[in-house]
């Protein structure tokens, strides 16, 4: 397990957006090829497992961070502006990304 590992709460938000769009999202990743990040998975092994190189680790998850303190901080606007809603889109495809999952459809 690396050094660094992400806050519980960015963990849990992680896992809570993860939740809120299971029915968009698929891994990249074949049947028990790797881990499957899903609402009760440890984010941290799951970046472990997929960045196994320390220091990408640790990139990554300094990234995870950044993302979900963004991602919280438009939410929070409560802005109904569609450039907001578009960012918010494109910040959850990012963490989903780097977590090995693809969005197949943007329904809400």
């Amino acid at each position: 397990m690396p050094q660094h590992q992400l806050l519980a709460t960015t963990g849990y938000y992680i896992r809570q957006l993860i939740k809120q769009h299971a029915q968009e999202l698929q891994s990249v990743f074949t049947n028990g090829a790797q881990l499957i990040a899903d609402t009760t998975a440890d984010i941290n092994r799951i970046i472990a497992n997929l960045y196994p190189n320390e220091t990408e680790t640790t990139q990554v998850m300094s990234e995870l961070e950044l993302l979900v303190q963004v991602h919280q901080h438009l939410r929070n606007q409560n802005s109904l502006y569609t450039s907001t809603l578009e960012q918010l889109q494109d910040i959850e495809a990012r963490i989903f990304r780097i977590l090995g999952l693809n969005r197949v459809s943007y329904s809400r």
